[in-house]
């Protein structure tokens, strides 16, 4: 099993749902988030390994999350 943390950034709850079953099957411990600012204060408080991150959130769009994070 993996231990590695991804963050599923994901609008879309059937997108969503997809992405964390085939992940989970995979072996990683999967968070999700559906908008920008939840996002951003996970990868702040607890630094995942992957973020699979969406362009078009409501909100703070993808853009703008990938600029804070970096």
């Amino acid at each position: 099993m993996n231990k590695f943390t991804i963050l599923v950034v994901e609008d879309q709850k059937d997108i969503l749902e997809l992405l964390v079953y085939n992940l989970k099957m995979a072996g990683y411990t999967v968070i999700t988030a559906q908008s920008g600012e939840p996002a951003l204060q996970y990868v702040n408080e607890n630094a995942p390994d992957l973020v699979l991150l969406d362009l078009m959130l409501p909100g703070i769009d993808g853009y703008e999350i990938c600029r804070r994070i970096k």
